[in-house]
């Protein structure tokens, strides 16, 4: 078991990679909504623009499979959080940093595919 100070210390250290991680994602997300609404009206308005309405389909199946995957992933991460928690009762640290975890493999997917598309649609 680590010292409380060394706990806090790896805490704070954890919170603000994810702040970071958060603050990252927001600005691409931020991207990626102002390049896709130009596309998602032309799709909504002409039944005929091909690309624009396979564009339409995979912003919302994205969503899904990114949300699926955060939650398979979050619930691994609380199940090994648990585990551990069970075998070392009383080690505040270890939680701190388990409950971070879990906040990060649930929303590790949806980073991860806001980042990929603000890149694509950028490009061109």
């Amino acid at each position: 078991m680590r010292n409380a100070r060394q706990a806090a210390s790896d805490a704070a250290q954890d919170w603000m990679t994810s702040f970071w991680s958060a603050a990252s994602s927001a600005q691409a997300a931020a991207v990626t909504i102002a390049l896709r609404t130009p596309i998602l009206i032309q799709a909504a308005c002409d039944p005929f623009a091909w690309p624009a309405r396979r564009e339409a389909l995979r912003a919302t199946t994205e969503k899904w499979e990114a949300g699926m995957e955060g939650a398979i992933a979050a619930f691994g991460a609380t199940a090994k959080l648990w585990t551990h928690l069970a075998l070392q009762p009383g080690d505040i640290g270890s939680f701190a940093s388990g409950l971070n975890a879990v906040a990060d493999a649930a929303t590790r997917p949806a980073y991860a595919r806001v980042r990929k598309n603000a890149r694509r649609l950028s490009r061109g």
